[in-house]
């Protein structure tokens, strides 16, 4: 792979080419983050429509952000945690469906075609501070997910249909989704030209 990108401990993510006809290195600069970067993932699920533009990055400031590659401005900041979130991963499988880990050693599953207030489902792995977890990381087939703990404990999660599974209309459903964060981006910027985007 060419494209890179990656998240700083000043907050800021870039994203550049490691070589190629353009010039190698840094070539954008995305909006910060208000603490370190700990997760970054770009999407990756095979589905009707491309969304690898997508990815997400998780950090010190409690908030998970989702991107894309074609604005420098996060689409939208997920905002429910109570703690440092250490880390972040789609689904390998399910367009619309991510996992988030936090320092209180909650494992939460958000579905954006579901809601993007709160998570459809939490696992609260351990108590404490010996349970924060650090990592976690999907399984290809999408149904299992692994965590690991500031003590060093893995622990592995199977998930049930109603959420590891996509519907048939998740990818359209998807893009409608990401459609409205981009209008609902250029209502709060006055005097732009308002456009649909194609996804």
């Amino acid at each position: 792979m060419n494209n890179f990108i990656l998240g700083s401990e000043d907050g800021v993510v870039y994203s550049g080419q490691r070589h190629g006809n353009k010039k190698a290195g840094i070539s954008e600069v995305y909006e910060r983050h208000f603490g370190p970067v700990t997760g970054l993932d770009c999407h990756r699920a095979q589905s009707k429509m491309d969304f690898s533009h997508l990815f997400l990055t998780s950090s010190f400031d409690w908030t998970v952000k989702l991107w894309s590659s074609k604005k420098l401005t996060p689409l939208y900041s997920f905002e429910n945690a109570g703690d440092y979130i250490m880390d972040v991963g789609w689904s390998p499988i399910h367009p619309a469906l991510f996992a988030s880990a936090d320092l209180t050693g909650k494992l939460s599953f958000w579905n954006l075609n579901t809601d993007t207030e709160v998570p459809i489902s939490s696992i609260q792995v351990g108590t404490g501070m010996d349970s924060a977890l650090n990592r976690l990381s999907w399984h290809q087939s999408g149904q299992m997910i692994a965590t690991a703990s500031q003590n060093g404990k893995v622990t592995i999660f199977e998930l049930g249909e109603t959420i590891s599974q996509p519907s048939v209309d998740e990818s359209s459903r998807l893009n409608q989704t990401l459609n409205d964060m981009y209008q609902s981006l250029e209502d709060n910027q006055p005097a732009k030209a308002q456009k649909r985007y194609d996804l």
